[in-house]
């Protein structure tokens, strides 16, 4: 029979549930939480028509900020716009990976901000994106601020893309929860239309193989889009000529 005094068997009441609380959440932040990830292998990555892509590029899952359009002419907004969590492509399994650890109503990273740790909200339902370019990846991003704000590091010369699929949709997810739901390519996924224009050259996937092949795009340089501008006056001026000879 316990002969304490009843304030102290309150007392002692009072640290074991303050310690089993302490526990739990000691529990809570070391599990790997709800993991929402994008993974397919066999994945031919071409940063032109016809050139191959030799070495690990940076890729990021997740989605753009309301009110912000990606386009070909805000590339470099894209990083600061953008909410999600960094990863790559590797060339030796031709594999896109990346993974988002997120807790009770969708915290997670956000990369925009230039933080690494946790703490931004991620809405349930919000229609999801692959985005990446040429730049090369680096694991160090994800320790330092300054790399990590702009990890795809596009510019308007660097060969991009921007991958979706009607599949592709934020669930809800929760601290405790550590079960995960990968995302792979279906015959949904696509080039990210915005503006009527499409986020990369091509993009080819067979379901049956499950193997593909994605051609980024560049914006055309201004010096190329006179050129060919003034490839075509001539070739209108020459067939106008062509067509008054005929008629004389």
């Amino acid at each position: 029979m316990d002969h304490r005094p009843r304030h102290m068997k309150t007392k002692t009441a009072q640290v074991f549930l303050f310690s089993f609380f302490l526990c739990l959440v000691i529990i809570g932040q070391n599990l790997s939480a709800t993991t929402v990830a994008v993974s397919q292998t066999n994945i031919s990555l071409f940063s032109a028509p016809g050139v191959a892509v030799s070495v690990n590029t940076a890729a990021k899952f997740g989605y753009f900020l309301g009110g912000f359009t990606p386009t070909l002419n805000n590339i470099t907004s894209w990083d600061e716009n953008f909410r999600g969590f960094n990863g790559f492509w590797q060339s030796s399994t031709k594999r896109f990976s990346v993974s988002m650890a997120l807790g009770d109503n969708n915290v997670g990273g956000g990369t925009q901000t230039g933080v690494t740790g946790f703490g931004v909200t991620n809405a349930v339902g919000s229609q999801l994106y692959l985005i990446g370019s040429t730049t090369a990846y680096n694991s160090s991003t994800h320790t330092n601020s300054t790399l990590n704000a702009d990890y795809v590091g596009a510019t308007t010369s660097t060969p991009v893309f921007i991958l979706t699929d009607t599949s592709w949709i934020m669930p809800t997810t929760t601290a405790l929860d550590t079960s995960t739901t990968t995302f792979g390519f279906t015959a949904n996924t696509g080039l990210a239309v915005f503006g009527g224009v499409a986020m990369g050259n091509s993009f080819s996937f067979n379901p049956a193989t499950q193997t593909g092949s994605l051609t980024m795009t560049t914006i055309p340089e201004p010096s190329s889009i006179s050129l060919s501008i003034l490839g075509l006056v001539s070739a209108l001026i020459a067939s106008r000529r062509n067509v008054s000879k005929k008629g004389v």
